[in-house]
């Protein structure tokens, strides 16, 4: 991660703060813990100017630290902010993902299924379904509610194979998320292939990631103990 950020940096010029963007991005998603750079998020929390990008991002950052209320607060928050400001090109966009955001904020509080419907209503109302890095957190949330309902499960896991090859900053935990998700649909071979392609490209990651590659690895030892039992 501190390599990826580092080169990241370089791509731009005068800090372009493209490191800054790849940590939110990994925060917003789930994959780094909510406690990386907590200070860090904290202050940009507090400081920046509340605009409905930032009610956005904040919002998922909140789901991340399973903070239900606050993340429906800023739902609410950057909704009306777009109702108060003056119409611009990008408040259709922002208005779908923040809307699907509160779909999220719905599963996460126990319906999946009228969750899962209203992320898809939202991001379909303004085409938002590109694969984006401003869409990448939340299309990877919603595809893990796929992926936790039996009814839905196959369209999770076809998104896990094919939906995330533009996205490589969290391709390699594709894989994993696709090993739990084969696992629960009772592919015990496909599940130990996707672990093992996950551990092949994360085993020397950096210490924030190791529990995912404990995790991983004790589940493919599980899958390879299950095969090989009588």
């Amino acid at each position: 991660l501190r390599e990826a950020r580092l080169l990241a940096d370089s791509l731009g010029s005068g800090g372009s703060g493209f490191g800054k963007q790849l940590v939110a991005s990994l925060l917003m998603s789930g994959v780094l813990p909510p406690t990386y750079e907590r200070e860090a998020v904290d202050r940009w929390e507090r400081t920046s100017r509340d605009t409905p990008a930032k009610q956005y991002s904040a919002s998922l950052l909140a789901l991340s630290r399973g903070d239900v209320a606050g993340a429906r607060s800023r739902v609410t928050a950057g909704l009306a902010g777009l109702k108060a400001q003056r119409q611009s090109g990008d408040d259709a966009e922002f208005r779908a993902l923040l809307s699907a955001v509160a779909g999220l904020v719905t599963v996460v509080a126990g319906d999946t299924t009228a969750g899962v419907a209203q992320i898809e209503r939202a991001l379909a109302a303004a085409g938002t379904l590109e694969d984006t890095d401003r869409t990448l957190p939340l299309r990877l949330q919603w595809t893990l509610a796929l992926t936790g309902r039996p009814e839905t499960r196959e369209r999770g896991i076809e998104r896990l194979r094919y939906g995330f090859q533009p996205d490589p900053l969290i391709l390699p935990y594709t894989y994993f998320l696709l090993g739990r998700a084969l696992t629960a649909q009772g592919d015990r071979d496909g599940a130990a292939q996707a672990y093992g392609q996950f551990l092949r490209l994360w085993d020397k990651a950096d210490p924030e990631f190791q529990p995912l590659v404990r995790d991983a690895r004790h589940a493919l030892q599980e899958l390879i103990a299950e095969h090989s039992s009588p």
